[in-house]
């Protein structure tokens, strides 16, 4: 009795038969009754009528059609439970994924965002205007183009989906890393598209972290400097463009002098700063095109662009006087100098390859050394 209104009472088991009633008319009644029929969670919600005909007007018959009513409702009243648990689980989702959605209404131009979107950026729901009109304000100007292009090619049938990586301006006037997702979900009869939707995710943590991690790659991690397979990437490209442009090219290899006995005399945290005070004295005496590496234990590469070798033994004497003048500071308050050993080599021919470069700058280290130490070779 609880499913059908309480005005009604049960009406199938009440309601007289009346011979004078037609099929046509017993259906309407019971199209009639069908619309007060209650539906949990719902406000008196129509229902449909049963498609099947109704043959005669008998209270069995009249009884089986409610009956399919009664089926019916229990259908709608199931199909209306999955629809709210979906809802519930879509809602877990949506929470969890720390994800903003946004949908386009390509006829009217109607941007419509998910509170999340806007919170990533540091405002309330609606406190943004996000409509394509003012992406211009919003979205950096060297993200703009490319982010336009890609939705121009999903939207073109080119890709079958619109991503890039954006730059966009928070409530606070930072720049956050947000990688915009989407692709058209709706289309008229003719392939037109009329509606977009996509995702919004802020990945400024991630990509942070992913440039530690590279530079962590690429880096010594004592000295700051690039460290030896990095380095030789840098040389190979240099070199590279050298011989297409014919440039001249220098490479120097040093190390420090008697680096062992001051490993074993002072230990290895002095050790340990004698490279990082070389590593700051190179940076600063340098040019920034120069490339720098830590590739060995105390042995430091240089390969300077368009260099030739006159320059590059004059840049190693400035260098090598640069470091003999400079010292590092004891725990006891005492300063220990240090002094390098410099090899110096120039590119002779374009077909001169990294590898033996460093072989022959290698050698007139080995040279330097030989000839007492502290001093400059080639």
């Amino acid at each position: 009795g609880d499913l059908f209104h309480p005005e009604n009472g049960v009406i199938p088991l009440i309601l007289p038969v009346r011979s004078d009633l037609t099929s046509m008319d017993a259906r309407a009644m019971a199209i009639n009754l069908s619309k007060r029929i209650r539906i949990e969670g719902l406000e008196e919600q129509p229902l449909p009528a049963s498609s099947r005909p109704l043959p005669g007007c008998s209270s069995r018959e009249f009884h089986e059609f409610n009956l399919d009513l009664v089926r019916e409702n229990e259908i709608l009243r199931e199909q209306n439970r999955q629809l709210l648990e979906q809802n519930k689980r879509f809602q877990r989702v949506l929470e969890g994924s720390e994800v903003g959605f946004w949908d386009w209404d390509l006829v009217t131009n109607r941007f419509i965002v998910s509170e999340r979107f806007e919170s990533m950026l540091g405002f309330k729901l609606g406190e943004r205007d996000l409509s394509p009109e003012n992406w211009s304000k919003v979205v950096h100007l060297d993200d703009l183009a490319k982010a336009k292009e890609s939705i121009e090619r999903n939207l073109s049938g080119e890709s079958p989906f619109h991503e890039v990586e954006i730059r966009m301006l928070t409530k606070s006037c930072e720049w956050r890393r947000i990688l915009t997702r989407g692709k058209i979900v709706s289309r008229d009869e003719n392939g037109k598209p009329l509606m977009m939707s996509g995702t919004h995710t802020d990945i400024t943590e991630r990509n942070a972290l992913f440039e530690e991690l590279e530079s962590r790659a690429r880096q010594d991690y004592l000295t700051g400097l690039t460290n030896r397979g990095y380095f030789m990437e840098l040389a190979e490209w240099e070199l590279k463009r050298a011989a297409r442009y014919n440039k001249d090219t220098a490479v120097l290899m040093m190390d420090v002098d008697h680096f062992k006995t001051i490993n074993d005399t002072y230990g290895h945290e002095v050790g340990d700063a004698v490279l990082s005070r070389l590593a700051e004295v190179l940076r600063e005496t340098l040019r920034q095109v120069d490339v720098i590496g830590r590739v060995g234990g105390d042995e430091f590469a240089v390969l300077q662009p368009e260099t030739n070798i006159d320059h590059a033994v004059t840049t190693a004497e400035r260098l090598r006087n640069c470091v003999q003048n400079t010292t590092v500071k004891l725990s006891g308050g005492e300063l220990l100098g240090f002094t390098v050993s410099i090899g110096v080599v120039a590119r002779k021919s374009e077909n001169m390859g990294l590898q033996e470069l460093l072989s022959q700058a290698d050698k007139a280290l080995y040279k330097a050394k030989r000839s007492g130490r502290n001093r400059v070779s080639s």
